[in-house]
């Protein structure tokens, strides 16, 4: 029964408040009794917190100092998703739009079974909700731990869904419930990723440990499109490599296929006599950073 667990819903903010306000407000709107929602904002600027604090219960609100990232400001709301004996934290970004139907199915399908970390939604395109963004994704260690969402951009209606409950190597940290108990069992996000592949690290850590990494394409989820900041970049090319390092296993065979792909972008830029722009910068220092970082 839906009653039986209840779930810590966890809204992080950056400079984001008007969506992360419409978030809040849409699942205070479905009134499920077993739902306690905490957003938890990241140092954004004055206008934000300010917006936030005007529109946010007290109860339901905390400012951090200083931004710690996806994985730091999460783990705040996991770890008082924990203190406050909550079986379930479902982290959700602010650009996130639920169906009334969404949480629940996702909890039901947690009931069933106490070997699910992880389960998240289908997530499809605000702007075209006939659409997929993403049925979960998978990693591929063999090409330097390569991840691809499953179905992306395709229509809903060219994809058989005879079998929803599919299990996959990580869930979009867009719309992510965990398991608190598999949390307490393996450890939380690492803080040291900051920002992308952390959900990605942290569903391949509970697969090792025995656990199922499911999404269910029955429930549903939207998100918003937008561009790739040189922080994306950065990012993702260094915990993309971090990631390999963490595992050990094709670690050498990454960081060759990463530094081949970087050094063909340079002499590109070179042959072309363009300029080096500042997304091919934020890699270079990406995989920069992650050869010198220990973990």
């Amino acid at each position: 029964m839906l009653s039986s667990s209840n779930i810590k819903a966890i809204i992080l903010n950056y400079n984001s408040a008007s969506e992360t306000i419409q978030l809040y407000h849409q699942l205070k709107s479905f009134n499920y009794n077993f739902l306690s929602i905490l957003v938890i904002d990241n140092a954004s600027n004055k206008h934000d917190v300010e917006f936030l604090k005007n529109s946010i219960s007290k109860s339901e609100l905390i400012l951090n100092q200083k931004n710690l990232g996806y994985a730091g400001g999460n783990n705040i709301g996991i770890e008082l998703s924990i203190k406050e004996n909550f079986d379930y934290t479902l982290i959700l970004n602010p650009d996130i739009r639920l169906d009334k139907e969404t949480i629940p199915e996702l909890l039901s399908r947690c009931n069933d079974t106490d070997k699910i970390a992880a389960i998240g939604p289908r997530i499809c395109y605000r702007e075209n909700p006939n659409l997929i963004f993403s049925d979960g994704g998978f990693v591929d260690k063999k090409l330097g731990y390569l991840s691809f969402h499953l179905n992306y951009n395709k229509l809903v209606d060219e994809v058989k869904n005879d079998y929803p409950i599919n299990e996959v190597d990580y869930v979009n940290g867009s719309c992510f419930l965990i398991n608190n108990k598999v949390i307490n069992l393996i450890g939380k996000l690492r803080d040291d990723f900051f920002l992308y592949y952390e959900e990605t690290e942290w569903c391949l850590r509970a697969k090792k440990n025995g656990y199922l990494v499911i999404v269910n394409s029955e429930a549903l989820a939207y998100h918003l499109s937008s561009n790739k900041k040189a922080i994306y970049h950065y990012y993702t090319t260094r915990n993309r490599l971090l990631l390999a390092k963490i595992e050990k296993k094709y670690y050498i065979q990454t960081r060759n296929r990463i530094l081949k792909n970087l050094l063909k972008m340079l002499i590109d830029n070179v042959l072309n006599k363009k300029n080096v722009n500042l997304y091919l910068m934020a890699k270079i220092k990406g995989f920069i950073s992650a050869i010198f970082t220990t973990i």
